[in-house]
């Protein structure tokens, strides 16, 4: 049985803040996919949506990963002084 005893604070942030980031970019094209059914091309005029679309696209990673960093940095913090007051975290590897 494995004890994890401590968590690199930063170590876990910049995972987080890459999952994250990727989670982002799945959401922002979710989202872009989304905001453009239904749009008459035909005209040939942009649609009133693009700005949404450019937002989802670069700010939701973006955010999402800034989100995944300070999350995972205060998740680090708190598991690393709940494990000195109520001992490790015994996890079974094989």
């Amino acid at each position: 049985m494995a004890k994890i005893k401590h968590i690199h604070v930063m170590s876990l942030g910049k995972l987080l803040a890459v999952v994250n980031a990727v989670l982002g970019l799945i959401q922002g094209l979710l989202v872009t996919l989304g905001s453009t059914m239904g749009v008459d091309m035909s005209q040939g005029q942009i649609p009133s949506n693009s700005l949404i679309q450019q937002f989802a696209i670069v700010y939701f990673p973006l955010l999402y990963a800034v989100g995944g960093f300070v999350g995972g940095i205060l998740t680090a913090y708190i598991f690393n002084n709940a494990v000195k007051l109520f001992g490790p975290l015994e996890v079974d590897i094989e």
